[in-house]
């Protein structure tokens, strides 16, 4: 069986995985794109998250749309020996016009992972009971399109409960979004988002989401949050404020069966770092330290 430690993943936005204006990276061309890709690979890393990929809509203009160029950036990802997830978009579009740009990456991904999570936030309403219900609709209906393409998997992701959103946007009500929906639905469990709700928020940072949840759980998100930024999220390991309890999560996915990567969504710095070195150093030290703790569990599993 596959361990632990061999199923680390890492969120990369389009641009840097494409050289294309990414230059406050230290990542100008292609090939620093591949160059990058490749140091990953080497410090452990199995999977590469492609964050955002939007449907390719007049008048979008945040994420990547255009279906070359999520093909050539899979064509990148794959030559380094690293399998592919994608961060999506939630969307009332029928299933194969909002998937268009990725069913060639499906196609290009199929040989070589047996699953393709492809991660959808919740969108907010008025109440939880219009949330739940309204997410539930779109849900069906891309997971009822995606079940004709064998492994692609629409996995709906906790966020954390502010700026107006309610709480059904929490593990539990997309559970319960999950319940409502006629074909087989799997989560994206957001191991900073659930904490921020649970011990910031509510008081209790030893909760666990639900089991109907953990079950169908088939992608993660792992970042750290900031105690000096109003606990902002997507930091890197070992972050200046709080960490979720890694152990303590990990635990409970194995107790479910889980069997997708463990994934770190970090934002790079946005002020930028001038080179590539600057870059990786968060990203390397923060695989680093996922591995020593998924190390830990493999040795007192």
């Amino acid at each position: 069986m596959e361990k632990l430690t061999d199923r680390i993943g890492v969120s990369l936005f389009p641009s840097i995985l494409l050289g294309i204006g990414a230059e406050k990276w230290g990542i100008r061309t292609a090939r620093d794109a591949q160059r990058l890709l490749t140091r990953l690979h080497d410090a452990g890393v199995s999977s590469i998250e492609i964050r955002t990929v939007s449907p390719d809509v007049a008048g979008e203009t945040d994420g990547l749309r255009r279906a070359a160029e999520v093909a050539e950036i899979a064509d990148r990802i794959l030559s380094c020996g690293m399998g592919i997830t994608v961060h999506g978009r939630m969307t009332d579009m029928p299933f194969d016009a909002w998937a268009a740009n990725l069913l060639p990456v499906w196609e290009k991904a199929r040989p070589t992972q047996p699953f393709f999570p492809v991660t959808v936030h919740p969108i907010g309403r008025p109440t939880d009971a219009d949330t739940i219900a309204y997410n539930a609709a779109l849900l069906a209906r891309l997971s009822e399109g995606a079940s004709r393409y064998d492994g692609f998997q629409i996995c709906l992701e906790n966020e954390r409960v502010r700026r107006g959103l309610p709480e059904a946007v929490c593990c539990a009500g997309c559970a319960e979004t999950g319940r409502r929906c006629a074909s087989p639905v799997a989560f994206t469990w957001d191991f900073g988002h659930y904490y921020f709700n649970m011990a910031v928020r509510k008081g209790t940072p030893d909760a666990l989401p639900e089991a109907d949840f953990l079950h169908r759980v088939r992608h993660t998100h792992i970042h750290g949050l900031c105690a000096e930024r109003d606990m902002d999220t997507h930091y890197a390991f070992p972050s200046p404020g709080v960490l979720p309890p890694l152990r303590a999560y990990v635990d409970a996915l194995r107790d479910a069966g889980y069997p997708g990567v463990y994934h770190l969504e970090i934002t790079p710095a946005p002020e930028g770092t001038d080179s590539m070195e600057g870059f990786l150093q968060p990203l390397c030290a923060s695989v680093r330290f996922l591995r020593s703790a998924l190390a830990e569990k493999e040795q007192n599993a």
